[in-house]
């Protein structure tokens, strides 16, 4: 199995690319989604984060409220730009790891696949960049991303993000780094001719 990483901020344009990985006939695991489901009352990762956050970031349905939960971990970050603020160290230190173990459980049930692709925007600062034979990384001007994400009402601690996903500066050969700047066609001409590279070094054809 080919295993693709996909990164870059929110708005990038990591979801179109998944899209059009899929026609590949590529297994996603969109780490945002598998974090959705362990935030689901029940599962270990709950009991974890609300014990350490408090029964305050529920909602009526004792579900994770995750807009709650946000303001929690990010409310002093803007107090503290120098640092990363404790609380979301907790909360990565909780949740890395179990969609960590959650990865090797989705490699080890799809070796039968040829490729996957791991969609994330925090994918090399949580470490899965380990499991990626090659990673893309989505570059957009800040301008098209408020954009983007304006349309969608996520606009919310984007300035956060931008701080912390330092990734033009990866020389290693398996990292490539990915423009969206102009149309979506012109993303999907680049994705094509970079799956072709990646095909071909992985499978000699």
């Amino acid at each position: 199995m080919l295993i693709l990483g996909l990164t870059g901020l929110t708005g990038s344009g990591k979801s179109t690319v998944s899209k059009y990985l899929l026609s590949k006939e590529a297994l996603i695991f969109d780490l945002d989604g598998v974090a959705h489901e362990l935030y689901k009352s029940g599962t270990e990762t709950f009991y974890k984060i609300v014990s350490c956050f408090g029964e305050d970031i529920l909602n009526q349905y004792s579900e994770i409220d995750r807009k709650k939960l946000s303001f929690k971990v990010f409310n002093n970050l803007k107090d503290n730009t120098d640092k990363i603020p404790n609380k979301l160290n907790e909360l990565e230190s909780i949740i890395w790891p179990d969609i960590d173990r959650v990865i090797k459980e989705t490699i080890d049930a799809n070796s039968d696949k040829e490729l996957m692709v791991l969609d994330g925007a925090l994918l090399i600062q949580a470490g899965f960049d380990k499991y990626c034979d090659h990673i893309w990384i989505l570059e957009s001007c800040i301008k098209h991303i408020k954009s983007r994400l304006s349309k969608l009402n996520k606009i919310d601690f984007l300035d956060e993000k931008i701080q912390r996903s330092n990734l033009s500066d990866k020389k290693i050969s398996k990292y490539t780094t990915l423009k969206n700047n102009l149309t979506k066609q012109d993303l999907y001409n680049n994705v094509e001719s970079l799956f072709e590279v990646i095909s071909k070094d992985s499978y000699g054809n």
